[in-house]
């Protein structure tokens, strides 16, 4: 019955989200992440105007490559697996529009190869030289000699895994393909999981709150890479542990406690 009753809920909050869409969007996060709702919209209800909004909003999208700003990398992360997923779900439903679906394909490999080569997230004078620091090159300031890996390279990464799975036939930008999309993001997102996980109780180091945003990216991506690969990275007994942990971490009155700068967080079903 609970469970019945919380997939209801959800579905009426996306319903009430398609249905209640502004006619005009600025804000780019919200673009994809309405998008996707549409789309799934669309799915439940073949609701053709449902489609036509999220192909509308997902043409209109401008990812950093097109002079959006998203903020910080982790933002584009989740971003983009709003986006990848609106896409996934209007695949078939833009066969009958091949200029659209070019534009959509295009807009979403161009934001994937951008987080391939490494989004900059610091940039170094040093007089006569600037030195560009990429995501994917960051040092531990503890150890500079080691990569510095946190729930940033997670959903920045997961976004990338999940973006390369759904244009795996695409031909790939400048040199390479989806493949090598997939295994940077398969790459950074096991690593920075194992980095964060400690082995034996499963403890997430960032804690509990950190650990959720990071799943906001990483389960999509897990979910799509054991459905189309058979890659199951959930049954890794690390992310296991995690689980359980994070499960088990309750305050007495029901809620999970802050670590560091997270928040107090609601337990899962709040």
């Amino acid at each position: 019955t609970w469970t019945w009753t919380w997939t209801w809920t959800w579905w009426k909050t996306v319903l009430s989200r398609a249905e209640s869409a502004p006619s005009t969007v600025s804000d780019e996060r919200t673009k994809a992440r309405l998008a996707k709702s549409l789309a799934f919209a669309y799915l439940m209800t073949d609701e053709v105007a449902y489609a036509q909004q999220a192909v509308a909003l997902l043409k209109d999208m401008r990812f950093p490559p097109r002079g959006g700003d998203l903020g910080e990398a982790h933002n584009e992360g989740e971003v983009l697996v709003f986006y990848a997923l609106a896409y996934d779900m209007m695949h078939n439903f833009l066969q009958g529009d091949a200029a659209a679906l070019a534009e959509i394909r295009s807009i979403l490999a161009d934001e994937a190869q951008r987080i391939y080569e490494g989004i900059i997230v610091e940039e170094v004078d040093l007089g006569l030289l600037t030195v560009q620091i990429r995501l994917h090159e960051t040092l531990d300031p503890r150890d500079m000699s080691t990569i510095h890996l946190d729930n940033w390279h997670i959903r920045a990464y997961g976004g990338l895994g999940l973006a390369a799975l759904v244009l795996s036939d695409h031909s790939g930008l400048d040199g390479t393909t989806p493949q090598d999309w997939a295994e940077r993001a398969f790459d950074l997102v096991t690593r920075s999981l194992e980095h964060q996980i400690e082995a034996t109780d499963g403890g997430y180091a960032e804690g509990p709150f950190y650990s959720r945003y990071a799943a906001d990216v990483y389960l999509p991506y897990m979910f799509a890479l054991k459905n189309l690969t058979g890659t199951d990275l959930l049954v890794d007994s690390r992310v296991q542990k995690m689980h359980e942990w994070s499960l088990n971490l309750r305050l007495p009155n029901g809620r999970r406690p802050n670590i560091e700068d997270g928040h107090v967080d609601d337990f899962y079903g709040h």
